[in-house]
């Protein structure tokens, strides 16, 4: 961006062996740390005093900001706080969760603890991720969402998309769209791919697009050399040439498959709300999304999108077909979606907002 200087620094190397596994996170964020202190200390040098300091803490680069600009007002991006009382480590099953996966939770949060004491001002995208912090912190933190594009996520009557074996599919067509960075249980792939099983049967005529990447970004990796999409695959079973697994594809791609789509699936354990359920909505999706806190916080089920037990794969495929029968009947679920995101997660809503918080602070 014009007026922007962008000052690199090199990546951590994998830690030094005997640190513990727990301390493996912080060790790596210390480096980062030291190494954006490093920088800072060149810009000080400089003659560099900055207005406000704005940051995501999460990789550890805040670490000793406050020691190299002591006054220098810090606003962080607060975007999840892990515990061991709510959040994806309770949501499966409790005997899934071992108590060494809650105390590497409870160790990681130094990070953020050390963070939160520096920080003069935070702000975070939802409600729900703002009360998963602890109380005592939570007078400093914000709610307010970055921002979706309601002029570019917009509905499109006339859209389609190109599949990659030349065919292309309208609105005309009864298109089920589900959306994942990458695809894994944290957003509920193994949950949809069942309920497609289940769906083919009673839908001969479905087309089932599936865009997000093979890596694991939440959760535990699997051995090497295993995705989530084959191992799936592998149980269910499904007709192949009606369910096209499209990757990671460009954003004008991603918007016609959201512009064609008929029933847009959205799944998340509770964690942070994924921006594409935002911009599903503006673009006039009906959403069929899980029945879990993110998700109630902008859904309200039957006014605006239908939500459903993350579990119940039978369920989720019920709610679909029924979409899928009612879908010249949803316009108006379908314009209360967009209403939602116009109203409360528009860029024109939020990004003053946020600017605010900086103003605010380059007063101090």
């Amino acid at each position: 961006m014009e007026g922007i200087k962008i000052l690199n620094y090199d990546a951590p190397q994998p830690g030094a062996r005997g640190v513990h596994p727990f301390l493996e996170k912080m060790e790596e964020a210390v480096v980062r740390g030291e190494r954006v202190a490093e920088l800072a200390l060149r810009l000080k040098r400089s003659g560099l005093t900055p207005n406000v300091i704005c940051l995501h803490p999460g990789w550890g680069e805040s670490l000793y900001l406050r020691d190299v600009w002591p006054h220098a007002p810090q606003l962080h991006y607060c975007e999840f706080y892990f515990n061991s009382f709510s959040g994806p480590s309770q949501f499966r099953p409790r005997e899934d969760v071992s108590l060494e996966h809650l105390f590497g939770l409870r160790t990681r949060n130094s990070l953020f603890l050390l963070a939160l004491n520096d920080c003069d001002a935070g702000v975070t995208p939802t409600y729900w991720q703002h009360a998963q912090y602890p109380v005592e912190f939570q007078s400093r933190i914000a709610v307010a969402h970055d921002g979706i594009n309601v002029d570019f996520y917009k509905p499109r009557k006339d859209a389609t998309i190109t599949l990659p074996s030349g065919r292309i599919l309208s609105r005309a067509d009864r298109v089920v769209t589900y959306v994942s960075r990458n695809l894994e249980p944290a957003r509920g792939f193994p949950e949809f791919i069942r309920s497609v099983e289940l769906l083919q049967r009673r839908e001969d005529k479905l087309e089932v697009l599936v865009i997000g990447g093979d890596e694991v970004s939440y959760g535990q990796p699997l051995p090497e050399g295993q995705t989530w999409r084959e191992n799936m695959l592998r149980e269910v079973d499904i007709d192949r040439q009606r369910v096209h697994f499209l990757g990671k594809i460009p954003y004008m791609l991603y918007l016609s498959a959201l512009q064609v789509s008929s029933a847009h699936v959205y799944l998340t354990v509770p964690y942070v709300l994924s921006w594409s359920l935002l911009e599903a909505m503006s673009a006039g999706c009906v959403i069929v999304g899980s029945d879990t806190e993110p998700v109630r916080e902008v859904i309200d089920s039957g006014r605006n999108g239908f939500l459903v037990d993350f579990f119940d794969t039978k369920g989720l495929a019920l709610q679909i077909a029924e979409a899928l029968r009612r879908r010249d009947e949803l316009d108006d679920l379908r314009e209360a979606a967009r209403e939602t995101v116009r109203e409360r997660y528009s860029l024109a809503r939020c990004l003053p907002e946020q600017m605010d918080q900086i103003e605010r602070l380059a007063q101090i």
